[in-house]
């Protein structure tokens, strides 16, 4: 069955057609053409059929248009446009179509619906599929300009030395900087060459010939186990002094502690003499083997007194006995020491 014709019946051809459309209709060789000189608006031509009745469609036609971001998806962008008197000869119809420019950011892909009034239905037809604009409506700014108005999300390492003007504020610049030559302040800085001020923050790696100021570094900078920053509290050079039953031996990094003989002590007489004199001293330890250090007070100190003529002499009277012959005066004491 064909459809009426003739300009006396386009009422219902323009149904017939819209019909048929709304059911079967194809939309081909969708094209989108710059329309103006730097506007928005661009011009649209599309050609659709009636696939039933063999033709191309003619007659003035209410249409609507949306844009969309995908072929499928609900996410319009933009305002609905309608055109209520689009002219079709032959199946071609043209249009000027403006979704402002910020529906087209660069690199987007963008689909058009277009949609088309049913007389019978009193309703909109959606057309299908979704036609996908090219790349002309996004040419609304030129390609190439004198100056740009700013550098796009595309321009990665795309400034180089030579673009950049002498003298920058570098208050101006953030992020990491990879190799700053005579930097005032550089917050993280990987590598700074003849670097002077205060310096705050960590510091790693070798720094070679830096020079740290006197008395700049402070034990809290300083690792464990690394130095040893105290020694029962004395800092700075500390000196370790042996004695007459303590020595003090160095190799390399270790300081050993040991005694003449074991200093263990088996009992102690204290006495004080006005003159020279013989103490004799009962240990009661049994044995004859035994071992005698004398100590003389020296203000608070105890010093260790030799057994040597003229000091002291020493006599065992028996296995818990000993007596000893003081040279001096004073106070001592007697210790046994095994």
């Amino acid at each position: 069955m064909r459809g009426p014709k003739g300009a006396q019946n386009m009422q219902n051809f323009r149904f017939f057609s819209v019909h048929r459309i709304s059911v079967a209709l194809v939309c081909l060789l969708a094209a989108s053409i710059l329309a103006g000189a730097q506007t928005s608006a661009f011009t649209y031509q599309g050609r659709f059929t009636d696939t039933a009745a063999g033709q191309p469609t003619n007659g003035t036609y209410n249409m609507q248009f949306v844009l969309f971001g995908s072929a499928n998806g609900s996410d319009q962008i933009g305002s609905v446009i309608t055109n209520p008197a689009v002219q079709v000869t032959n199946g071609i119809f043209t249009t000027d179509l403006d979704f402002t420019a910020a529906s087209f950011p660069a690199g987007a892909a963008r689909y058009l619906e277009i949609r088309v009034f049913n007389v019978a239905a009193s309703a909109y037809v959606t057309l299908t599929p979704r036609q996908q604009l090219t790349s002309s409506p996004f040419s609304i700014r030129a390609l190439s300009a004198t100056a740009a108005d700013d550098l796009s999300s595309l321009c990665v390492g795309c400034v180089t030395d030579s673009k950049l003007a002498t003298g920058i504020d570098g208050a101006k610049i953030t992020g990491t900087v990879g190799n700053a030559q005579n930097a005032v302040n550089a917050t993280t800085a990987g590598t700074a060459t003849n670097f002077s001020g205060n310096l705050t923050g960590d510091v790693g790696g070798t720094q070679g010939a830096t020079v740290i100021q006197p008395n700049s570094v402070t034990a809290s900078k300083i690792a464990s186990n690394q130095v040893v920053k105290s020694v029962n509290g004395l800092k700075d050079a500390v000196t370790l002094a042996g004695s007459a039953t303590i020595t003090v031996t160095p190799a390399g990094n270790t300081l050993t502690l040991a005694t003449a003989s074991p200093l263990i002590k088996k009992a102690v007489v204290q006495v004080t003499l006005g003159a020279p004199s013989n103490v004799t001293y009962t240990h009661g330890l049994g044995t004859t083997d035994i071992h005698l250090a004398v100590y003389k007070q020296n203000g608070t100190d105890w010093n260790y007194v030799p057994f040597a003529a003229g000091a002291l002499v020493l006599t065992v009277l028996d296995t818990n006995t000993v007596r000893v012959a003081i040279f001096d005066t004073g106070t001592f004491k007697i210790v046994v020491i095994g």
